[in-house]
C-alpha cells in the first residue's frame, strides 16, 4: 500500500469510528430516556396499584354495611307485605260496614213496619 492509501484508509477508518460514537451516543440517549419512561410508568402504575387498592377497602366497607342492613331489609319487606294486606282486611270491613248502614238507612221505613208488626 501506498501512503496515500494509507491515509484514505485511516481517514477513513476515524470516520467510522466518529459514526460509531455518534451512533452509540444516540443508544446512550436512548437508554436515558427510556429509563426516565420506565420510571414514570412504574411511578404512573404504582398510583393506579394505591387506587385500586383504595377501591378494594371502600367495597369491602360498603359490603360490610350492606350485610348488616340486610336482615332490617328483609323484615322491612316483611312488615310492608303484612301491611298492605292489614290494609286490604281494614278497607273490606269499612267497606262493608258503610253498606250495612246504607242498607238500614235506605230500608229503615221497612225495618220500622216491621219491628212495629213484630212488637205488636
Amino acid at each position: 500500500m501506498t501512503e496515500q492509501t494509507d491515509k484514505t484508509v485511516l481517514l477513513d477508518v476515524v470516520q467510522a469510528l466518529g459514526r460509531i460514537e455518534g451512533q452509540n451516543q444516540l443508544i446512550l440517549q436512548e437508554q436515558g430516556s427510556a429509563a426516565a419512561s420506565r420510571k414514570e410508568q412504574y411511578r404512573a402504575l404504582e398510583a393506579i396499584r394505591a387506587d385500586v387498592q383504595d377501591v378494594k377497602s371502600d367495597l369491602s366497607t360498603a359490603s360490610k354495611r350492606v350485610d348488616m342492613i340486610e336482615p332490617d331489609v328483609e323484615k322491612m319487606k316483611a312488615f310492608r307485605t303484612q301491611l298492605g294486606l292489614a290494609v286490604v282486611i281494614v278497607t273490606s270491613v269499612v267497606t262493608g260496614a258503610l253498606n250495612l248502614v246504607w242498607l238500614g238507612l235506605t230500608n229503615l221505613q221497612h225495618i220500622r213496619s216491621a219491628l212495629r208488626e213484630f212488637l205488636r
